[in-house]
């Protein structure tokens, strides 16, 4: 459904509105053309919905079979905050929906929410871009005779994973900047590895650790500065390497480990070589 994501980028990045009322109008006819959601049975515009002693309206609502899934729209370069969140967990309550999406101009973000629970978790953020996979994912699920919650189940699992996956890379990003956590991590598991053992044998291992700072890297530049470095060390060549440029290796350079030809950085200075997290400088 890469066509359909990307229609819906197109709508939505084209600024052709300026208030609520005009995208949800302009919605409501892509949701029929592109995604098959009839007006009517499949498709209700300001759905009356009683909060408290009011009566609000939920801008559409979208019915398959018994499923509901609400949308709340927000004009252009309205932001989307805790009171826009509380507002569509009311009326997902409300029209017992437990997925909803809210969209302004640059972005939709997609919501759950248990029957059972009175929380809302907002579990994928998708800027207008059309090369989002999640956007794909989320278009695939879209059309009116694909639409079903355990599909979008999944991508909230997935999503789940990731921000798992995120939250523990950080940890150990923080245990690997940590002196001496990190250089015992680094020194068990550079001894686990038979490739490198083979070369240098745990002693030379244990002596090299020695001699290096850990620090975070926070950024790289185009002129080869960063926030932080794994230095001094020595270079395996020995400490007279005369730099990349002399040796005529251009910056941004993919350059092999010598004792283990999986082990590989790019250079980002003279004699500076870095990867995801880290600088080695000799």
């Amino acid at each position: 459904m890469e066509t359909n994501w990307k229609t819906f980028c197109q709508f939505m990045k084209s600024g052709t509105y300026t208030k609520e009322a005009d995208i949800e109008r302009q919605l409501g006819i892509l949701l029929f053309l592109s995604f098959q959601w009839h007006e009517g049975s499949r498709l209700r515009h300001q759905v009356p919905v009683p909060v408290g002693h009011e009566t609000k309206y939920a801008d559409i609502v979208l019915y398959h079979e018994k499923e509901t899934f609400v949308i709340e729209l927000k004009g252009k370069g309205v932001p989307i905050g805790e009171a826009e969140k509380g507002q569509l967990k009311s009326y997902m309550k409300l029209l017992a929906a437990e997925y909803g999406m809210i969209a302004n101009d640059r972005e939709l973000r997609l919501y759950y929410s248990a029957f059972s629970s009175n929380r809302i978790e907002e579990f994928a953020t998708i800027p207008y871009e059309e090369a989002n996979t999640d956007g794909r994912e989320f278009a695939a699920i879209l059309p009116y005779d694909q639409y079903a919650k355990e599909k979008l189940e999944a991508l909230r699992k997935r999503k789940e994973q990731e921000k798992d996956e995120e939250k523990l890379a950080n940890q150990l990003a923080g245990i690997l900047c940590d002196e001496a956590q990190g250089k015992q991590m680094i020194l068990d598991a550079l001894n686990q590895c038979e490739a490198v053992r083979s070369v240098y044998g745990a002693a030379a291992i244990a002596k090299a650790l020695e001699t290096v700072e850990i620090k975070r890297k926070e950024l790289i530049d185009g002129d080869g500065g960063t926030g932080g470095t794994i230095g001094p060390g020595p270079h395996p060549g020995g400490s007279t390497f005369p730099g990349f440029h002399k040796k005529g290796i251009p910056m941004g350079s993919t350059v092999v480990f010598k004792g283990d030809h999986r082990f590989t950085a790019v250079v980002c200075g003279d004699k500076r070589v870095g990867c995801h997290c880290f600088i080695f400088s000799y």
